[in-house]
């Protein structure tokens, strides 16, 4: 039978009256022209008790909300747009076109500088010019005087001529490589007369020069850094990341930018990368977004500036809707939303249908519901005061409110307790899974091949350095190589010459050809060790290429965790350039206290959970220990490895670990996440058969990181909520 009851307060006695309390701390309810029939969930109300309640409906949103993450970021230059130029030979500053403020293109002339160096390169030209004239005479005099010398001394005239235009050809190769102009190379050849000419020093990039502290006649050196340029298009914001947050943050999020100097004004950007360590210190990680300057005017964004940033996560939802949070009624038992159905001038029908809230942001709220459709309308002013038509009666949950409060329901059974040594942790990678990628000779950094968060594999190419080391090892093994086509011919020369050749000759010849072959496999070893490819590595003599920069290889494979330079930084020898984590089998390091040391084994498992991602159970075993007590604290160290997280992990990440140290025996138990606790008693909700929920009191017994004992209350095979009890403890106590 369907029961209606028209509000004229009939039942009430009081026909003179209009209104009626409410609940608490909302407006009257009306005591005539509404009409409630609790079983269909409607209610009509005529126009004056519509306008005593100004109730007002808006048409509801399709999509979810985006989630947003409010913290704080500094602007910087992102790490490819930001360089500096040196030059590759020391020298005095002669001349400064460019000027701090200025705008420059990459490979424009910033300074010249006048070095000794390059004056002792082109002496050393002008020497082998002479010497190999003078050389080229001799040979031209010997040939001439064919028959009345010995052949052998035809064919060293010979040799001493292509030495000496090894070490031009050699030469050539190093005056190019250093960025020079060939025709003066060229010059110095033909007149045998020395240049005026000074070494360029070059603009890395396009950009703002932002730094140039330098005067004409400076003395300076290739490790100092003259130049510092900037390229404005892009900036990047860092912006700190509790652990707790690092879930939710992924590159391509969109991010909204408010800064000190332009209050009241927003800049939208997206997440370029997240870093893969966590700061020791605070806890926090480093996300990096990037936003665009105008290319038409003045730039407006500059690193060094400040503010705050919202990081938006979109919904991933298509069957949800979005309505003001007014619109939703949560009676403690069920939330719902009151639907339009009719609107007149002088009667309303409005119909309760209840909704799975998704997610909640200021004044809008995320729903799901397959009953609404584009179009509705639901109640927005005025939906709380009606909702008031509909108390709670009994502890029964709709679908879309055990979806809400995220119900999970289990069976109470037998289970073992064990005991565990419960203790603090965080990800700790070993030193074969941490690689730091490094340059063997100083130099200044060309090129950045890869970015923060980027997957490498071991032996890729991820930077190249401009180094004269690297340079000269190359030519050393180049002119190496062209004296053992030299010394080859010699010695096949000498072999077949007359008995009245002095056998001593032949002996210092061979001699001087395995010194030499002895240098260049000594070079070439070095050339591998520094990351040459055997192709790179023949290139050298076949194709007489050197290459201009030093490649640098990951040690290990993995992600990039820290990119430490900029491009055109200095380096010295062995000094890292980035940083690579092996995060494929992460370990927790943990901390027992002495106490607790003879408990725990080699092998015993351990479940651990992250800070940033609690509900999330990782299992594990202890594997390795350190087995002396830190002096400190009284320490031992233990690492546990466990399986590879479907999430990324990140150095220093957080972690609560349970060792498992007794197994126990079984007992009725159930999940820690069951109990609700009231004062000093402990409850758990059981479901009964009709659907409704009891709440019903238990003793406890032995507990520890996920399970707890239960003495009395309950039997085994009850259906007890596991999750969700927070959200059942609130409607227990709305219709208690």
């Amino acid at each position: 039978m369907i029961r209606k009851r028209t509000i004229a307060l009939s039942a009430l006695v009081i026909v003179t009256a209009t209104i009626v309390l409410a609940h608490e701390g909302h407006v009257a309810l009306p005591t005539r022209g509404a009409q409630v029939d609790t079983e269909k969930g409607t209610i009509v109300l005529s126009r004056e008790s519509r306008e005593a309640l100004d109730v007002r409906s808006v048409e509801i949103a399709s999509g979810g909300l985006p989630e947003a993450i409010s913290t704080y970021a500094t602007l910087a230059a992102p790490w490819g747009k930001r360089a500096y130029a040196s030059s590759r030979l020391p020298g005095r500053i002669a001349r400064l076109p460019i000027k701090p403020g200025e705008k420059v293109a990459a490979g424009q002339v910033l300074a010249e500088v006048a070095s000794l160096e390059l004056e002792s390169l082109q002496l050393e030209i002008l020497t082998l010019q002479t010497d190999v004239s003078l050389a080229r005479q001799v040979q031209d005099n010997l040939k001439k005087s064919i028959g009345s010398v010995p052949e052998i001394d035809i064919r060293d005239a010979a040799n001493k001529v292509a030495q000496l235009e090894n070490s031009i050809l050699v030469s050539r190769i190093k005056w190019i490589d250093l960025g020079l102009p060939a025709n003066v190379f060229e010059q110095l050849l033909n007149t045998a007369e020395r240049a005026e000419i000074t070494f360029p020093v070059l603009a890395p990039i396009g950009g703002t020069v932002v730094h140039a502290d330098l005067l004409v006649g400076k003395i300076v050196d290739p490790a100092e850094h003259l130049f510092e340029i900037v390229d404005l298009t892009q900036v990047w914001a860092e912006i700190g990341i509790l652990e707790r947050d690092l879930s939710h943050i992924a590159p391509n999020q969109v991010v909204e930018l408010t800064l000190t100097a332009y209050p009241g004004e927003v800049f939208s950007g997206t997440i370029r990368s997240v870093d893969q360590t966590l700061d020791v210190k605070n806890g926090m990680a480093t996300a990096w977004a990037e936003f665009m300057n105008s290319t038409s005017v003045e730039p407006r964004l500059l690193p060094g500036m400040t503010g705050k940033v919202r990081v938006f996560r979109p919904s991933k939802a298509t069957d949800t809707r979005t309505v003001p949070s007014e619109a939703v009624i949560d009676d403690g038992v069920s939330q719902y939303v009151l639907v339009e159905e009719a609107s007149a001038e002088k009667q309303s029908e409005y119909r309760r249908r209840t909704v799975v809230i998704v997610r909640q942001s200021g004044s809008q709220t995320e729903i799901r519901s397959s009953e609404l459709l584009p179009g509705d309308r639901v109640v927005s002013r005025g939906a709380h005061e009606l909702g008031g038509f509909f108390p709670p009666g009994v502890l029964r949950l709709s679908p879309e409110s055990k979806l809400t409060i995220g119900l999970k329901l289990a069976p109470a059974e037998s289970m073992s307790v064990e005991t565990v040594v419960t203790l603090e942790g965080s990800i700790d990678l070993p030193p074969d899974r941490r690689g730091q990628a490094s340059t063997n000779f100083s130099g200044a950094l060309t090129t950045l091949a890869v970015e923060r968060g980027q997957s490498v594999t071991a032996g890729q190419v991820v930077a190249t350095v401009a180094s004269l080391e690297f340079q000269n090892l190359q030519l050393d093994y180049l002119r190496e190589r062209l004296m053992i086509s030299l010394y080859e011919s010699q010695v096949q020369s000498l072999r077949v010459a007359p008995e009245t050749i002095a056998r001593r000759r032949l002996l210092d010849a061979e001699a001087l050809l395995a010194g030499t072959k002895a240098k260049a496999e000594s070079h070439q070893a070095r050339l591998t060790l520094v990351g040459l490819t055997a192709q790179q590595i023949e290139s050298i003599t076949s194709q007489r290429k050197i290459l201009t920069s030093l490649p640098v290889r990951a040690p290990v494979g993995g992600v990039v965790v820290a990119l430490m330079k900029s491009l055109g930084q200095q380096l010295k020898t062995e000094e890292p350039i980035l940083e690579i984590h092996d995060v494929s089998r992460p370990l927790v390091q943990v901390f027992v206290p002495e106490a607790a040391v003879r408990r725990i084994q080699i092998g015993q498992s351990a479940r651990v959970r992250f800070i940033s991602d609690s509900d999330n159970v990782h299992f594990g075993k202890v594997v390795r220990s350190a087995r002396v007590l830190t002096a400190a604290d009284q320490a031992l160290s233990v690492w546990i490895e466990i399986s590879v997280p479907q999430k990324p992990v990140r150095q220093n990440q957080l972690a609560r670990v349970a060792i498992v140290t007794d197994s126990g025996v079984p007992t009725l138990a159930v999940p820690l996440s069951a109990i609700v606790r009231e004062g000093t008693q402990s409850f758990v909700f059981i479901e009964k058969s009709d659907g409704t929920f009891d709440r019903v009191k238990v003793a406890i017994g032995r507990r520890n990181d996920s399970k707890i004992e239960i003495r009395s209350g309950i039997k085994s095979g009850d259906w007890i909520a596991i999750a969700g009890t927070a959200g059942l403890q609130t409607a227990y106590a709305s219709i208690r």
